[in-house]
């Protein structure tokens, strides 16, 4: 007899504790390996079907939007904004903000064949005898519309003011005739500007950095260039959102308000003649009196009509006048005199002509680093010194190309010795 157990009903106990333990365990990893199994009864119908009375934490959801992309500039593209905010509210007697952005084509259909725009709302009202249908969205069509929007902030008088109230423009583009291009943008802006009446010396752009409005492309600064010659302006600021942070853009929550315009609305071009229906199977059908109801803060939309072509082609032509003549049209990134460097930093010593309006605009300064390195410094303190890139976060980042152009030099450094 083992004298060593004192109580074996204890350590019965014990060992069948423990082996219940065991069994649960692989029960539970069982029930998550295959939980419709255990959760769901085989037949319904069956009595063994009112043991499952397990309870499953799941509820109906609907599927939001609003899941943001993060990059490393963000929090410098934030702060980047608000000084251009707080610029504009200093010289906001004399600024004009514009936020510019191009919103998700609207595809049209042919003649007779209404396209729907996908942008489901209230119930609409229509005879009883009639039937409201229209082809699906999904459906191959041969053409669109690009609405683009403008937003004429109204420059609040503090940084704490929402900045999202002002005149809202937008042209309605065929997105094959009329494609967006940084030169089709400035010579719209150039229009709009000059049909407000008095051109501001100061001007402000934000956009959320596309194709046609990215500041590091060639085209879009001479673009610029020339509107801010055109215009006599004194100072032409031009700003961008971070990659994948286009919600920061004022403009961007002007969609909002167009999809009530387009709400159970469907789009189809009018019939031509047969040599033109031959030739092109697309044109601009939309109908701008959906959009002039809405408004923004009990301001209505206005719809300006967009530049022809000759006005856009009239528009690049000034860069040669304006910039530089030995520049071929199309071909900025290869012909280009000028330096990227002397285009995207300008020198801020140098003073091109006399101020039209007579007042000496600081240049917007670039975000630095408080001391925490936590937050950037406050507007007032940057305002008037000399400040750079330093603290961007993508600057900082080294590209491989670099590293190694910097070893071949220190080889060939080496080799001279």
């Amino acid at each position: 007899m083992d004298t060593s157990v004192e109580n074996p009903k204890e350590t019965y106990e014990e060992i069948i504790v423990t082996q219940l333990q065991s069994h649960i365990f692989k029960y539970k990893k069982k029930i998550n390996l295959n939980m419709e199994t255990f959760s769901i009864p085989h037949s319904p119908n069956a009595n063994t079907a009112k043991l499952y009375k397990s309870k499953i934490l799941l509820q109906f959801k609907i599927q939001t939007r609003q899941l943001r992309d993060s990059h490393q500039d963000d929090h410098y593209c934030s702060a980047i904004f608000k000084y251009k905010g707080q610029f504009a509210i200093k010289f906001r007697d004399c600024c004009k903000l514009l936020c510019i952005d191009d919103k998700a084509k609207i595809d049209f259909g042919e003649p007779g064949m209404a396209v729907s725009s996908g942008v489901r709302g209230k119930k609409s009202i229509v005879p009883s005898n009639v039937s409201l249908s229209a082809l699906d969205h999904d459906l191959q069509t041969k053409g669109s519309v690009t609405p683009s929007v403008s937003l004429d902030v109204s420059i609040p008088e503090s940084i704490d003011d929402t900045f999202y109230r002002g005149k809202v423009s937008v042209i309605y583009k065929d997105s094959i005739f009329m494609p967006s291009s940084s030169w089709r943008h400035a010579t719209e802006i150039c229009q709009m500007l000059q049909a407000s009446g008095e051109v501001p010396p100061l001007v402000i752009l934000f956009s959320d950095g596309g194709p046609d409005h990215r500041i590091t492309y060639h085209a879009v600064k001479l673009s610029l260039i020339v509107m801010f010659k055109k215009l006599d302006l004194d100072m032409l600021v031009a700003g961008r959102t971070a990659p994948g942070n286009s919600w920061v853009n004022p403009a961007e929550r002007i969609m909002s308000l167009l999809n009530i315009a387009a709400q159970n609305v469907a789009f189809t071009r009018s019939e031509m003649n047969s040599e033109m229906e031959q030739i092109i199977k697309s044109a601009n059908s939309m109908s701008e009196i959906r959009t002039k109801r809405v408004a923004l803060k009990a301001v209505p939309f206005d719809c300006p009509t967009p530049s022809d072509l000759a006005d856009v082609k009239a528009f690049e032509h000034l860069v040669k006048e304006m910039v530089d003549g030995t520049l071929q049209h199309g071909q900025y990134q290869e012909n280009i005199s000028l330096p990227a460097e002397s285009l995207h930093v300008p020198d801020k010593k140098m003073s091109c002509r006399p101020s039209r309006s007579g007042i000496t605009f600081p240049w917007v300064p670039d975000p630095m680093m408080q001391v925490d390195k936590n937050h950037y410094e406050p507007f007032e303190k940057v305002l008037g010194t000399d400040t750079n890139e330093s603290y961007k976060p993508s600057a900082q980042n080294t590209k491989t190309s670099v590293v190694a152009e910097q070893m071949q030099v220190k080889l060939l450094s080496s080799l001279d010795k």
